[in-house]
């Protein structure tokens, strides 16, 4: 815990609350000095009400009404200085949260894509959310509560040690000893169950998150009853874990709170015997009653705070934790910027080799050498079958993963030893299944800038819709440009949502581009239409194509065919034909494929008219047809 808190003073103490924190230090030492002088006024108050007389204050003869007069100033003002330090504190607590949370967003968007993948959505979340409140909590608890609490009782012991005599400073010591000490001992105990409900707010988040993204496939099979009842045993298992944390606290709360009664009780009448005694007056058994009844009350709000701070630094813990391990698996981002000359670059995979550990802990290799070369201004396609390592490669040359061996190379230059920013930069993504943001048209369009949205001119983002080709779908909406896509652009069409994309790497004018099957989600209509749109944008730039259909392929520069991990064949779509391999196996199939689609496209048409036969689409007999063609409607599925 102690390790946590110091991990935490430079985002406490950091310059940007330099300020704040001497000023709210004032008003705290003005806050104990009003806490301190308020009983001994009050016993004064008391000694001259019970004499009916004037008294000694400061010098100067104060009189039983005044006194009382003044007492009255004094807890106002006390009150008021309390709001005020508060007030000035107040912005500690956030800034303190963002800068953590901030640090560990940071952390978690460098890491490598797999493990990036590796948590789920709602666990990083469920992470981020309570540590950015434990944060702004602890900052409170210490510049509100702790720090001016143990001040005031530092003080106010000195004072009464030279007044009283040792004994009331032991006294005094053994109370909150034994308060602070039975709470640490408890710590243990309580740790757990903070530990128990972070684990079941972090499940829940998770499970959460899951079921409210996969709605459609939720309903898709009929499985909402199910999680619904698995959702309902999450939420019980959360219940149970807060109902065990809230159930200790009023118990060690109760003890606390025994523990300094039994000392305040002993302590008083000791004092009272005391003043029977002669040794001291009615007026001091007066001021030290008051004292040690607001020194309880002080006691009392600082073992809750204690409390909420060690919950918190709980909280932190764990984060910092996860900070060590991203912070090791996570290389800095010192490379040289990578230089590039022209319009384009140069590309060339060199003996590259990549593997990576399956959650069992097993060695699963994927790239065994790979090489390949995309000159200037060309453009290379990558086939093969699935889990052959096509996205791979693109991961490697994007940044997001790093090979165990070999050499990637863009116009010469190691990208190993460039900046990831730089490196990122140059390289514009179409991928399979565009990411996009809740928001405008204009502001997903305007993202792919290298200027933030805001910044962005008009001008500059009508020419990245008419690159794209979405210059009608605008015109057609009746919020134009202002047209909101909805959460992950589920508002739009996929051919629409993949237009945005092209609209939004055209807007970042990368000098190499590469598509990771981005139609292969589509039909073969709209997948015509959005080729012909990657072709125009990527003219006369390096281009690296991961295709699953092989149609887009027929006029590249090159092609290369993975399989088992290396380069099985390389040529362009001619020559791979005549090889007749892979590739070539890979084109007939899906030439069947499209010829099948045809004819039910036939079919669909005709089932409008029922007057012509069916089996004549296909020059054959009505028995010889191999598709089951439901006659009764056009909506109808038609199954192979």
């Amino acid at each position: 815990m102690f390790t946590t808190l110091y991990r935490m003073l430079p985002y406490i103490f950091s310059n940007e609350n330099t300020g704040t924190i001497i000023g709210g230090t004032i008003t705290s030492i003005v806050e104990a000095g009003l806490n301190i002088a308020a009983p001994l006024v009050l016993g004064k108050a008391f000694s001259a009400l019970s004499e009916n007389e004037s008294v000694d204050f400061l010098g100067i003869e104060a009189s039983p009404v005044s006194l009382v007069t003044i007492f009255g100033a004094i807890w106002f003002l006390r009150e008021e200085i309390a709001k005020a330090r508060d007030l000035i504190f107040s912005s500690i607590g956030p800034k303190t949260g963002v800068k953590l949370t901030s640090d560990y967003t940071e952390l978690m968007m460098n890491q490598s894509i797999i493990d990036y993948r590796k948590d789920q959505m709602g666990d990083k979340i469920g992470r981020m959310v309570p540590a950015l409140e434990a944060s702004t909590l602890l900052s409170d608890q210490l510049f509100k509560s702790i720090f001016p609490t143990i001040f005031e009782m530092a003080v106010t012991t000195g004072l009464l040690t030279k007044w009283y005599g040792y004994q009331v400073a032991v006294s005094i010591a053994a109370m909150m000893v034994s308060y602070i000490g039975f709470a640490y001992l408890a710590k243990e105990t309580i740790s757990q169950l903070n530990n128990n409900a972070r684990a079941k707010t972090n499940d829940l988040f998770a499970r959460l998150e899951s079921l409210l993204s996969n709605y459609e496939t939720t309903l898709y099979f009929d499985k909402l009853e199910y999680e619904l009842i698995t959702m309902n045993h999450i939420y019980d298992a959360y219940a149970e874990s807060i109902t065990q944390k809230n159930k200790i606290e009023p118990i060690i709360s109760s003890i606390q709170s025994s523990i300094s009664g039994i000392i305040f009780t002993i302590l008083s009448s000791v004092f009272a015997d005391e003043v029977l005694q002669g040794q001291y007056t009615v007026n001091d058994f007066i001021f030290l009653s008051i004292y040690l009844l607001q020194f309880l009350t002080r006691l009392l709000q600082f073992a809750k705070s204690m409390h909420f701070s060690a919950a918190a630094l709980n909280q932190i813990q764990a984060v910092f934790e996860e900070f060590d391990q991203l912070a090791k698996m996570r290389a800095p981002d010192i490379g040289d910027e990578l230089k590039l000359e022209g319009s384009t670059a140069e590309i060339v995979f060199d003996d590259v080799h990549f593997s990576y550990q399956n959650t069992i802990g097993e060695k699963v290799e994927i790239l065994k050498g790979v090489s390949f070369k995309i000159p200037a201004g060309q453009t290379l396609g990558i086939v093969g079958p699935s889990g052959s390592g096509k996205s791979t490669i693109f991961n490697l040359l994007f940044g997001f993963l790093s090979p165990d061996s070999g050499r990637i190379l863009i116009d010469g230059q190691d990208i190993s030893t460039v900046s990831l920013k730089s490196l990122r930069q140059a390289i514009g993504i179409i991928p399979q299944t565009p990411h996009l943001f809740n928001d405008t048209l204009r502001w997903n369009v305007a993202y792919g800038s290298y200027k933030n949205p805001e910044e962005v001119g008009e001008a500059s983002i009508n020419r990245g819709i008419e690159a794209a080709c979405l210059t009608d779908f605008v015109a057609s909406s009746k919020d134009g440009i202002n047209y909101n896509i909805g959460e992950r652009g589920d508002n739009l069409s996929g051919g629409q949502k993949q237009r945005l994309a092209t609209a939004m790497t055209v807007m970042k004018n990368p000098k190499i581009y590469i598509f990771d099957e981005a139609t292969a989600a589509l039909d073969s209509k709209t997948e015509m239409r959005i080729n012909e749109n990657l072709r125009n944008i990527s003219r006369d730039k390096s281009t690296l194509v991961i295709a699953h259909r092989l149609s887009y392929l027929k006029d590249v520069d090159n092609i290369i065919v993975l399989n088992n991990g290396h380069v099985a064949e390389q040529g362009n779509h001619q020559a791979l034909l005549g090889e007749n391999g892979l590739y070539a196996e890979l084109w007939r199939t899906q030439n069947l494929e499209a010829e099948l689609e045809e004819k039910l496209e036939a079919i669909r048409s005709q089932s409008r008219s029922p007057s012509r036969s069916h089996a004549s689409l296909f020059g054959k007999s009505k028995d010889d047809v191999l598709i089951d063609v439901p006659l009764n409607s056009p909506g109808d599925d038609y199954r192979f």
